[in-house]
């Protein structure tokens, strides 16, 4: 182990055979090393499989950052300019950011990403029969091989609802892990609560998250999680608006309430609770992408509706 790694590791309060913790080690190694791990990062207009973002023109505060937040899917309503949720960084920076240049934390975005941005998005998941799930595929900083990430956990999650909007109306949720794995999941959501394609969403999000706190208490290799949805409206709840909605008291800027709050603050707070609990850091990320690529979960989904019951594989 180089003396630098050696050095950072000493000082941590466990032992890393415990569980790889990467945020930890990038707050302690020393930049310079940081440094020649990672390849240089080109401009946005040379990252191939995206198209920059051009931020908007016109001056931002604080003030209208927190009420965009906070007032989640209904800031539109009165005819609003609907701006785009993120962009990418500046030059050096992994990942996105808002209009502020502030990292959107629980937000992926594999073009923004060193590791992956390489990868065409329809190759970027593997499935490891081993483990009997999928993960990422990333660009190792110092090989430049293609390589599944051991870290890592893919999940995708969809809710569905016939009759929506009547009093016939039926939801289910999936969880799906990859073919045939035993951790893919469905079910019904249950009748006391709203027959809605959103809280079935929700529900396959709390599904999600509870599996994987099943998988990490067995795999401690596993840290970085990325739960894939076809739901905007999930992802930019639980990246942009769910932490000024929890300083708001479940309630928009015009004071409006948010529905199924308590469900939405129940589940961000136990990723919180996931990231710095006695597992170690797993990091949870929420991963953007078509309805066309997110069949696996939709159709889980769909059998549920389909069966008088939930179940598991």
């Amino acid at each position: 182990m180089p003396p630098s790694l050696s050095t950072a590791a000493s000082v941590l309060p466990f032992p890393l055979s415990r569980r790889p913790l990467r945020p930890l080690l990038l707050k302690l190694l020393p930049s310079p090393l940081l440094s020649s791990l990672s390849p240089p990062v080109e401009s946005v207009s040379q990252r191939p499989y995206h198209t920059a973002i051009e931020r908007p023109a016109g001056a931002y505060t604080r003030e209208s950052r927190d009420r965009r937040d906070a007032d989640g899917p209904s800031s539109t309503s009165s005819g609003a300019v609907c701006l785009p949720w993120y962009y990418p960084g500046p030059a050096g920076f992994s990942g996105p950011v808002d209009e502020f240049n502030e990292p959107i934390e629980r937000l992926f975005v594999p073009e923004l990403s060193v590791m992956h941005r390489l990868i065409p998005p329809s190759q970027l998941v593997t499935f490891n029969s081993a483990k009997d799930l999928s993960q990422l595929l990333y660009v190792h900083p110092r090989t430049g091989a293609v390589q599944p990430d051991p870290m890592t956990a893919v999940v995708c999650i969809d809710g569905a609802c016939r009759d929506n909007g009547r009093p016939t109306a039926r939801a289910g949720w999936g969880v799906y892990f990859g073919p045939s794995s035993r951790y893919n999941a469905h079910g019904r959501v249950a009748a006391d609560l709203p027959q809605t394609s959103s809280r079935a969403e929700i529900e396959a999000l709390a599904q999600a998250l509870k599996i994987l706190r099943e998988i990490a208490v067995a795999d401690l290799t596993l840290q970085e999680f990325r739960i894939v949805s076809d739901s905007e409206y999930l992802v930019k709840v639980m990246t942009l608006w769910i932490s000024s909605w929890v300083r708001n008291g479940g309630r928009r800027t015009d004071r409006s309430p948010v529905q199924h709050f308590e469900t939405l603050r129940r589940l961000y707070k136990t990723i919180d609770e996931m990231y710095y609990d006695d597992l170690g850091a797993l990091n949870v990320k929420f991963w953007h992408v078509p309805r066309k690529s997110n069949k696996g979960a939709d159709a889980l989904a769909n059998r549920a509706l389909n069966a008088e019951r939930g179940g598991r594989g």
